[in-house]
């Protein structure tokens, strides 16, 4: 288990609207008033400050640190049609929903909620708690758009779901563990020694990397659980379609027929292979041609539309783009650097 992070509290900002409140629950009107604002608040029972951010228009920051001088109960909110992931780092607090379920959260504790609605939640937090929590709050359709641009079949099942047209998802309440990835980063971005315009863009950067990482925690976790439950011989149908796939990338058969040849519904595969590989199938081809693109690229002289159609691809610029995202130049580039070297 991580170790308790320390946490800095931030230091005047500028180019950050300022807010002094008597409560701590203005956020969502002061979230749709300002791209960034830093609030101010002292009571009977606490007293702290929070920053918000809007990362994008459909991403928004949230960081607390907050002092409790005696047993608070305060009403919280959600961002409906949301997913809320929070990071508890310091302090112990219980959430209690309307429906009556109660979620108690402690250092080190990861919260992925979600509700297509909006909702009043009870956070009570004992007396002599130092309160720290990293909030994110994302409409599901913008981890497809700029600037993150995942592919679904990328994101972690219990999201994915999220985008699906005939997704009958309401709500979602589910604690995980931070990994030592995300805390490190959460770290950085509470500790950012930056101000003004560079501080926003460190936040927004961190905040990008942060949810990339916490995107694959909860595949890894859901991987992890999936696989437990994986039979023996369908872990060596998976191995030998591993091998199918290696030798047939140029011209793979589409998912239908795969899952046909694999006796499974094409659900069951995408999810089986993707716990059992840690990628999809749409993935292991593409890492395949990229593998082959480079030691063809490094033996042949010959046009780059040429050796598109050699790995499978209808349009050659489909494959540049591919190339060019994985390794950060264009095919011909990469092609002209090796007649260099020569």
């Amino acid at each position: 288990m991580p170790k308790r992070p320390p946490i800095q509290l931030l230091n005047n900002q500028e180019n950050v609207q300022e807010h002094h409140s008597p409560d701590t629950t203005e956020w969502t009107s002061l979230s749709q008033q300002h791209q960034a604002v830093r609030i101010h608040y002292d009571h009977n029972n606490l007293n702290g400050r929070e920053e918000l951010y809007w990362v994008s228009n459909a991403i928004l920051l949230r960081t607390i640190h907050s002092d409790v001088k005696a047993d608070d109960s305060s009403s919280a909110t959600n961002l409906a049609g949301h997913i809320t992931l929070a990071y508890k780092l310091l302090g112990e607090n219980s959430l209690t929903f309307e429906d009556g379920r109660v979620v108690v959260m402690t250092p080190n504790d990861l919260l992925l909620g979600y509700s297509d609605k909006s909702e009043n939640i009870l956070d009570q937090t004992a007396a002599g708690n130092a309160y720290a929590l990293v909030t994110l709050a994302i409409r599901p359709q913008a981890l497809l758009d700029e600037p993150l641009l995942l592919d679904t079949e990328a994101l972690p099942e219990s999201i994915a779901e999220m985008l699906k047209s005939s997704s009958t998802i309401r709500q979602v309440t589910q604690l995980y563990n931070i990994n030592e990835s995300c805390q490190r980063c959460l770290l950085e971005l509470l500790n950012c020694p930056l101000s003004g315009s560079l501080r926003r863009s460190y936040m927004h950067a961190k905040t990008l990397e942060l949810l990339s990482l916490t995107l694959d925690l909860l595949n890894q976790e859901e991987s992890r659980q999936y696989r437990q439950n994986i039979k023996s011989d369908d872990r060596d149908t998976l191995q030998r379609l591993q091998q199918y796939l290696q030798e047939n990338y140029r011209k793979a058969p589409a998912i239908a027929e795969l899952a046909k040849h694999a006796g499974m519904s094409e659900a069951k595969l995408k999810r089986s292979f993707k716990s059992e590989f840690g990628i999809t199938i749409g993935e292991r081809l593409q890492q395949l041609r990229m593998n082959e693109a480079l030691r063809l690229l490094q033996i042949q002289s010959g046009n780059v539309s040429q050796i598109a159609h050699e790995l499978g691809y209808e349009h050659a610029s489909n494959f540049i783009t591919a190339f060019k995202r994985r390794y950060g130049m264009t095919p011909k580039a990469f092609q002209l650097s090796q007649l260099a070297r020569d």
